[in-house]
């Protein structure tokens, strides 16, 4: 298998200026890729590392393309990233397909494989096609995430859909307020139906590129059509930890307060996931990278913003 970051891999990453931050782990954080005929190209967005497949405190990931009938078109490319860490692609960085493809659909995935202990993870997935080609097998296009249904039978549009009546409407990784925005509906913009929770008060809809879930309570969306036999589907997303956005950059601590030793400085401008708080709320222990070794280091919570959409309990220091 090939290495991701080899030289020539590398160089391209670091002249797009390829950022790696200290904060969460390998989860989707609004990553979207889109495909051509020539190759695949990222819209922004990145992801984070926060599981050990290595048994080295870091996680190794695979990006592969194939074509319509199976053929490998790009990698498999392999690298790791320390947990804690950030992986952001910058928009407009290209990846050109290793051999031309001959039928579509043309699909890239990521991937983080089996081990220590932990299972293969479906990172994300994105499909396209090349106008021109054939087309192997009838497809949607769209990129998907860990949110993707249980049973592909059920990925079937309905002869319905849902109307936003919000001014704008999250679309989540799952069918409730604790999994992560992945994206936002318009008021007014319609979504094709896929599916819907087996309590029927979230539908896993599709808008173009984005699929996801939203809220089916009345005040956000009204539906069309007759979505009577839409069928249940599982949620499988990411749920959204508490997360700190520091301003600027500045110290962390191994005690929450500031005569405690200093453990290294932290970059500005960056989210990190939230372990604790004193019982204050002064103060936030949170997951960083010092000296390439990840470690829960204190910051003073007036230093920047919590971000907490799931509303998610945080612990707090005895």
């Amino acid at each position: 298998m090939k290495s991701l970051f080899v030289i020539p891999f590398l160089a391209l990453l670091l002249a797009f200026g390829l950022q790696f931050d200290s904060t969460q782990a390998l989860v989707r954080d609004g990553a979207v890729w889109t495909t051509d005929c020539a190759g695949f190209v990222s819209q922004g967005g990145g992801f984070f590392a926060d599981r050990d497949n290595t048994g080295q405190g870091r996680e190794r990931f695979t990006i592969t393309a194939t074509d319509g009938v199976g053929n490998v078109i790009f990698g498999p490319v392999s690298e790791s990233l320390f947990v804690g860490s950030r992986l952001t692609f910058p928009e407009g960085m290209r990846f050109n397909w290793a051999q031309r493809p001959i039928a579509n659909p043309l699909t890239v995935r990521v991937v983080s494989p089996a081990g220590n202990g932990l299972p293969e993870q479906a990172v994300y997935t994105v499909r396209g096609i090349c106008p021109g080609i054939t087309t192997a097998a009838p497809m949607l296009s769209q990129p998907t995430t860990s949110a993707a249904i249980s049973d592909p039978d059920a990925a079937n549009l309905q002869p319905g859909s849902i109307v936003v009546n919000a001014f704008r409407l999250n679309v989540r990784s799952g069918d409730g307020l604790q999994y992560s925005v992945i994206g936002q509906l318009n008021g007014g913009q319609e979504a094709a139906v896929l599916g819907v929770n087996a309590a029927r008060s979230w539908w896993y809809i599709q808008a173009g590129d984005l699929r996801g879930w939203v809220s089916g309570a009345e005040e956000f969306i009204a539906l069309r059509g007759d979505l009577s036999n839409t069928p249940v589907v599982e949620a499988r997303g990411d749920i959204a930890p508490p997360r700190f956005l520091l301003y600027l950059r500045n110290p962390i601590y191994d005690a929450p307060r500031l005569d405690a030793n200093r453990l290294c400085e932290v970059r500005g401008n960056t989210e990190y996931v939230i372990e604790v708080q004193n019982p204050s709320g002064a103060w936030f222990g949170i997951r960083a990278e010092c000296d390439g070794q990840p470690v829960v280091g204190w910051i003073l919570e007036e230093l920047g913003a919590l971000r907490n959409p799931a509303e998610m309990a945080i612990p707090v220091a005895p």
